[in-house]
């Protein structure tokens, strides 16, 4: 899948859970979580990172989270821990301007955006993400696919294939 995804937490569709029902490869839960606290930015990053994972991070956070790399070949090399680029997201962002380009360490995050990630480094940041935001949906960019991700995903392939054929 060369696309985009986001990973948020799967209350956030409180308020219309029919449509995540629409698009989840999953059965959505009759009844959605209530929503967590929103981890900061750099608890989110740390995370990320903690799973073994690799990007750039945008808006800029810290010296010391805004590359995501165990070493140096998850970025050269398109591999199963990359995510390429990490957009965080908070409530503050404003659809209509410019993003900035730093955010404060201690913002506090409600998605996470992958630019051309590796589709299991998506489902290990999802799974990365739970403890923080309960159980979350990973979709793809236009929605149409989504999975529910409540922990770690014990078939990365399987999971991946389900969710890219969408059933």
């Amino acid at each position: 899948m060369g696309w985009t995804a986001i990973v948020m937490p799967l209350s956030t569709f409180a308020d219309d859970p029919a449509w995540l029902s629409q698009v989840a490869v999953d059965p959505v839960p009759d009844a959605l979580p209530a929503p967590l606290p929103a981890p900061s930015a750099a608890q989110v990053l740390t995370l990320l990172r903690d799973a073994g994972l690799s990007g750039d991070t945008a808006p800029l956070v810290s010296d010391d989270l805004d590359h995501l790399t165990r070493d140096d070949a998850g970025i050269r090399a398109y591999a199963p821990t990359t995510l390429t680029d990490v957009l965080l997201h908070s409530p503050h962002d404003d659809e209509t301007s410019a993003r900035a380009e730093r955010m404060p360490p201690d913002t506090p995050v409600t998605a996470v955006t992958f630019g051309k990630p590796h589709a299991h480094a998506v489902l290990l940041a999802a799974a990365a993400l739970v403890p923080v935001w309960g159980p979350v949906v990973a979709m793809e960019a236009s929605g149409c696919r989504s999975l529910i991700v409540t922990g770690p995903v014990a078939d990365l392939e399987a999971t991946t294939t389900r969710w890219s054929a969408g059933t």
